[in-house]
């Protein structure tokens, strides 16, 4: 039998190695260099910047506003500017930090997913390459965040699931409460499908393990209905206390008051994207495109003292994107078949990220395609 087929015949990842230590490292510091050198170039606000840089001075000068996302992204921005200063780097150090901790996040979650540091490897090298993810990682911007929490959200999911040791499971079941409640207060819809996602394959892992066997001492395999209704209680109450953590400031800063405050505050955060932008920008694109990468966007262009013009293009990375699209369709096949929870847990995922979009009709931008 080999290592791969040994591991997953006992619902764990392989042995931690040099290698494995070497090839995280390596990765880290390379992440570290494309997401800080030249943190502060361009030294203007690009894009949304201007947004959530200006919402960030709004917190720090106790200041009242309406966001239509979560404060948690800009909350980070605003601690880095009261930490380091008015500097466009200081501005983009909390992105620089999410973007380089999705790095070894996807080489430990790839692990785990497939039982290989080949495939740990690759993923994170391909995330490491991937344009749109480094664009985002190195501007003031929020998509970055729940990016990054919503990848550390599923390593906690698949270490529940691979577990058999009942403390470590409730281990897990902790941190993904808290990663999903903090990606809820990072931004506005997208989380809750990262959500759905992750209780779902919660429970749907822990059925077979609770009923496949009768009562034994060897912990989840003797646990009944009353097991998973806890699990999902546990990770609801973690990610709502989180998620209302997120708000505090809100509180403290005397804006708001009570639980009608947040109704009120979804309430505007719904009619708010029920009419923007109108007119539609000319920037959208329909969500079925977006695979293809037909329409990258402009972030922002300048002319340089020789007439020449600077530009950061939003557009990811072809050979990945396009690559990706043959991938998920082999995955969808395999999953299928039923080769396993990977499979999928992969091929829902996309799915359901990309449905969520079909019944929206105001402007959709390429990057929610991340």
């Amino acid at each position: 039998m080999t290592e791969k087929m040994l591991a997953q015949s006992k619902g764990s990842t392989p042995p931690w190695t040099r290698l494995d230590t070497i090839a995280i490292s390596a990765t880290l510091i390379a992440s570290i260099v494309v997401h800080f050198w030249r943190l502060g170039v361009p030294n203007v606000l690009v894009y949304d910047e201007h947004i959530y840089v200006e919402e960030a001075y709004k917190y720090l000068r106790g200041e009242a506003f309406f966001e239509v996302h979560p404060p948690l992204a800009i909350l980070l921005i605003a601690t880095c500017a009261k930490l380091f200063g008015c500097h466009s780097w200081s501005w983009r150090i909390s992105s620089a930090v999410t973007g380089t901790a999705l790095i070894p996040v996807t080489y430990l979650l790839a692990r785990r997913m497939f039982y290989s540091r080949g495939a740990a490897m690759l993923g994170a090298l391909l995330v490491l390459c991937e344009g749109m993810f480094l664009e985002y990682s190195r501007l003031a911007l929020i998509n970055i965040v729940y990016l990054t929490l919503g990848a550390a959200a599923y390593l906690a999911l698949f270490r529940f699931m691979q577990c058999r040791n009942l403390i470590d499971r409730r281990r897990s079941l902790a941190w993904l409460g808290v990663l999903l409640g903090l990606g809820l207060g990072s931004k506005f819809a997208i989380p809750g499908i990262t959500w759905l996602l992750a209780v779902g394959f919660l429970v749907s892992s822990s059925i077979p393990v609770s009923f496949a066997r009768g009562p034994t001492h060897e912990g989840p395999g003797s646990r009944d209905l009353g097991y998973i209704l806890g699990a999902v209680a546990l990770v609801s109450g973690v990610s709502g206390l989180f998620f209302l953590l997120t708000f505090l400031p809100n509180y403290l800063s005397g804006w708001w008051s009570g639980i009608s405050s947040l109704t009120s505050y979804y309430h505007r955060v719904l009619l708010a994207n029920s009419f923007y932008p109108n007119p539609l920008s000319h920037q959208d694109s329909p969500w079925w495109s977006w695979p293809l990468l037909l329409r990258p966007y402009k972030l922002w262009q300048q002319p340089d003292d020789l007439g020449m013009y600077l530009a950061i293009w939003g557009g990811g990375n072809p050979a990945i994107w396009w690559a990706a699209l043959v991938a998920i369709v082999l995955c969808g096949v395999r999953a299928l078949r039923g080769d396993g929870a990977t499979w999928s847990f992969l091929s829902i995922g996309y799915l359901m990220y990309l449905a969520m979009w079909t019944p929206i009709h105001r402007a959709v931008y390429l990057y929610s395609y991340m």
